[in-house]
């Protein structure tokens, strides 16, 4: 969990995934734990550091437990969806008897950025071996190995046209490298979805995406794109576009880290922070008709009983 301790976050959280998976007392309890409690808040490494809990989680498979917990907050609720915090390690299930463990990873960021990963133990398949259509002396129902996993091509530009040339030169590049075996292709596809999804700019206008299991799944999709036509995994998409003055200028995280007294100090001892709190005093007080004032609910309220914040 992002579990940073907050009396009124910690809930929100932890109620949320409870009531995702709905696990009744006659099903396995749902595990949580926050890395937050061995390492502190290490702020924008927060979600990396989950990430790495979860890979030694994985490696020595065992859940450590969450160290320095006492108590549960009495929002949070716990006995209704069987939830559990992890008070003592608990040791995998043998991987022969369960399906792989899965562990998700929450992020969450003061900007609003808000990322939910999911990671899965690494287990080998089997693989039979495949000759002339023959597995094992049998005869096979199929020619490959069935693989489930998907691929995603993401295309973006700033025109139609432009979109079009771009995955018809992609098109021609691709049909110049050679076939091999299905490992290999995987392979080289997962090296250019990440090359296209990460190195390339994705935020235009004009989009095209691919989603497919193999090559020929991806040059079926390729050639219907090109000649303007649907077909199942490929979406062409136009994002709206978004006036200036339609464009977000504040973003209230909503994690509850404000209290009362907040930024006095700082008002008193940083001119910089001082002019500029003075200035957005002025232009929210227009903005409202004088209902309320920002330096007024900063600076001049007495006592915390008086202050909405």
């Amino acid at each position: 969990a992002h579990g940073t301790g907050t009396p009124v976050g910690d809930p929100i959280e932890a109620n949320c995934l409870s009531r995702f998976f709905n696990r009744s007392s006659l099903e396995p309890p749902l595990l949580i734990g926050s890395v937050k409690s061995n390492l502190g808040h290490t702020e924008g490494a927060a979600g990396i550091a989950g990430l790495i809990k979860v890979a030694m989680c994985m490696h020595h498979r065992a859940i450590p437990p969450n160290m320095q917990f006492t108590s549960l907050n009495p929002r949070i609720e716990a006995q209704r969806y069987n939830l559990h915090v992890v008070q003592h390690s608990i040791p995998f299930p043998p991987s022969t008897n369960t399906d792989p463990i899965a562990i998700g990873i929450n992020s969450f960021g003061m900007g609003g950025n808000n990322v939910h990963a999911i990671v899965e133990e690494y287990r080998p398949s089997a693989k039979n071996s495949i000759t002339n259509g023959y597995t094992n002396g049998h005869v096979s129902e199929h020619h490959q190995i069935e693989n489930k996993q998907y691929f995603v091509f993401l295309f973006s530009t700033k025109s139609r046209i432009s979109l079009k040339d771009q995955v018809a030169q992609f098109n021609q590049w691709l049909q110049k490298r050679p076939i091999s075996d299905v490992d290999n292709d995987h392979a080289f596809f997962q090296r250019i979805s990440q090359q296209l999804l990460l190195r390339r700019t994705i935020s235009y206008i004009h989009l095209a995406i691919f989603v497919f299991a193999n090559r020929q799944q991806l040059q079926q999709q390729l050639d219907a794109f090109l000649a303007e036509q649907t077909i199942s995994g490929l979406a062409i998409e136009l994002r709206p576009t978004i006036a200036l003055s339609h464009k977000i200028c504040f973003v209230f995280s909503g994690q509850g880290p404000q209290w009362w007294a907040m930024g006095r100090q700082l008002y008193e001892s940083e001119p910089v922070f001082t002019q500029w709190i003075q200035l957005i005093d002025n232009e929210m007080t227009k903005i409202n008709n004088g209902e309320w004032r920002l330096l007024e609910e900063l600076i001049e309220k007495k006592n915390e009983q008086e202050s909405r914040i």
